[in-house]
């Protein structure tokens, strides 16, 4: 996992659980869903270093500027 931070890890794991417990493919391989959840995880565990990281400070300034402090 990219996740350097436990917290972050322990995040990632649960928000997939809980969009993969909720997903309609519960009948595929055993292997297969793994594969789909740690794929989830890593992407999840990116987003949030580079949240931490200021990476989308600028997209996030001009989505949401109501969300930055002045």
């Amino acid at each position: 996992m990219v996740a350097d931070d436990p917290g972050d890890a322990r995040a990632a794991e649960q928000a997939m659980a809980g969009i993969w417990s909720e997903f309609g493919f519960q009948g595929a391989p055993v292997h297969v869903l793994r594969m789909l959840a740690q794929a989830s995880e890593v992407g999840y565990a990116a987003a949030l270093r580079d949240l931490r990281e200021g990476a989308l400070d600028e997209e996030i300034r001009s989505w949401r500027p109501e969300l930055v402090q002045p």
